[in-house]
């Protein structure tokens, strides 16, 4: 092959899938090994207590505001007693998040063919579980992804239908479009706060642009946005909020220390997740130069003054942290920091494209350098096996076994207290608990009672108290320790083995 071509050969698309299959697999093989945690308790023992429109109530008046989220939490398979059911809905979960995304990367992307499409859609997911802040509460804690990762799946939603309206052209396929479009946004504002801050910069942006050049979706829009505006003044001014501040540290509500977490925080976004975001912007525009280029129906959403699309979002990145640090007075981190990374490599690759759209002869004239490309490529594998990132991590708790042992000792665990009899009931503490699926465990301490990772699961059973017969010896491993663990536990089986066959 010559060192320069017109087109990528077939093979690094190859390549990059089976990247992506080597993300994925893991994370869904972990699904079977899911097991229900604190607030599934919780809110199963709540929405079984109460009607729909009680809990709806109860929530917005002494917890949140959040709607949307509080209706789609009445789905948790565990009110029903259901294992099978909550380790179902985890894989289902992974596959909508796939499978969204796809639709999207081929709704905008359709000139591409489809082994490509496949690609890009793997490249990106490969990207987002490889960095994903919290693991466990994004693809695994119920009630946590349903707060902060589903919100990312409805955006992705949103965005096909968006998609969609500037390309269709009957009044009945135009009219569902647009119903889908609000409800999406709505059910988008009712999640979480940050998803919401998210989606009224983006809406806010897409007002600007076609204002800009005097589209008819123009008037439509506007209805979307000022729909969702009065939707989010109901999420942000709900009682509970407040009710729920008082219960956080004293930083809480302080608007200068906010500001000034906010402003650290993106310095540190970039810094974490920037080396990745930049090598695959590179790859991206070295395998898919050829196919990102858009129809005048698309291309309008990126012809837009680059300094105002980085200030949204940056600006955007801003609110979403101060958000954060002035209703809890902490930094973001967990589910949050999902949502947030979720944003950063959408607004990341939309800026991306907006540059491309700025010089579109440019990128259309470079042809594909092999010499660059291979050792690009080189890099992204060597970021996407980082011994120490997500995906790592989730082939070491399986291989280790944390998983299945895991499993099983929640499992006992479980139909022990389902069987007895006990009203205060002293359980075997776990020996292990994979950062993958993370769980918060019970404590020794009767005098714990209150804390909520003892109260829900004691509620949940009908128990007086629920406690640990012993404390918890569980240490912190790191994952080269880990695998240093594995080496040697595999050698000394293979000693036995050659020690036995030579006996």
């Amino acid at each position: 092959m010559s060192s320069t071509s017109s087109y990528p050969h077939n093979r690094y698309y190859d390549i990059l899938i089976i990247i992506g299959l080597y993300t994925i697999i893991p994370f869904f093989v972990l699904c079977i090994f899911n097991q229900p945690s604190v607030d599934d308790f919780e809110y199963a023992v709540r929405d079984n207590r109460n009607s729909f429109v009680a809990t709806q109530i109860e929530t917005y008046y002494n917890w949140s505001g959040r709607y949307f989220s509080t209706a789609i939490s009445r789905i948790n398979p565990i009110r029903v007693g259901s294992w099978i059911g909550y380790k179902i809905s985890s894989f289902l979960f992974l596959c909508a998040f796939i499978l969204t995304l796809h639709v999207f990367v081929s709704s905008l992307f359709y000139k591409l063919a489809s082994r490509q499409k496949l690609t890009l859609t793997l490249f990106i997911t490969a990207l987002y579980f490889s960095q994903m802040p919290d693991v466990s509460r994004g693809l695994y804690y119920m009630t946590a992804y349903l707060v902060y990762q589903l919100p990312n799946i409805l955006t992705l939603v949103l965005l096909v239908l968006l998609t969609m309206l500037f390309s269709l052209r009957g009044k009945t396929a135009k009219f569902l479009c647009k119903i889908g479009i609000l409800v999406a946004c709505l059910s988008i504002i009712g999640t979480n706060e940050l998803s919401l801050i998210y989606l009224l910069t983006t809406l806010s942006l897409l007002l600007l642009q076609l204002w800009r050049i005097q589209h008819q979706a123009f008037n439509f829009i506007l209805v979307v946005f000022i729909c969702s505006l009065v939707a989010s003044l109901g999420v942000v001014l709900a009682p509970g909020n407040y009710v729920r501040m008082e219960t956080t540290i004293s930083g809480a509500g302080n608007i200068m220390w906010s500001s000034m977490t906010a402003a650290i925080l993106i310095l540190k976004y970039f810094y974490k997740w920037g080396a990745l975001l930049t090598v695959a912007s590179i790859l991206y525009m070295l395998l898919w130069q050829r196919g990102i280029s858009f129809s005048n129906r698309f291309n309008n959403a990126f012809d837009i003054p680059l300094p105002v699309s980085v200030a949204v979002f940056i600006t955007t990145l801003f609110l979403m942290s101060f958000a954060y640090s002035w209703s809890t007075g902490g930094e973001t981190k967990g589910s949050v920091g999902n949502v947030i990374y979720f944003y950063f490599i959408m607004g990341w690759f939309y800026n991306l494209h907006v540059v491309i759209n700025r010089f579109p002869t440019h990128f259309q004239q470079i042809g594909f350098p092999s010499v660059l490309a291979i050792p690009v490529m080189l890099l992204f594998a060597r970021l996407i096996f980082n011994i120490d990132n997500n995906v790592s991590t989730a082939y070491l708790d399986l291989l280790s076994g944390k998983a299945t042992r895991h499993d099983k000792e929640l499992n006992k665990r479980y139909t022990f207290l389902r069987t007895s009899d006990c009203k205060v009931c002293a359980v075997e503490p776990l020996s292990g608990m994979p950062k993958t699926l993370y769980i918060y465990d019970l404590t020794h301490k009767l005098e714990d009672r209150g804390l909520l990772k003892n109260s829900a699961i004691r509620k949940y059973w009908g128990k007086e108290e629920i406690y640990l017969s012993e404390p918890s010896l569980i240490n912190e491993t790191s994952n080269s320790e880990v695998l240093h663990q594995l080496g040697a536990e595999l050698r000394a089986n293979l000693g036995e083995k050659m020690g036995s066959f030579f006996m």
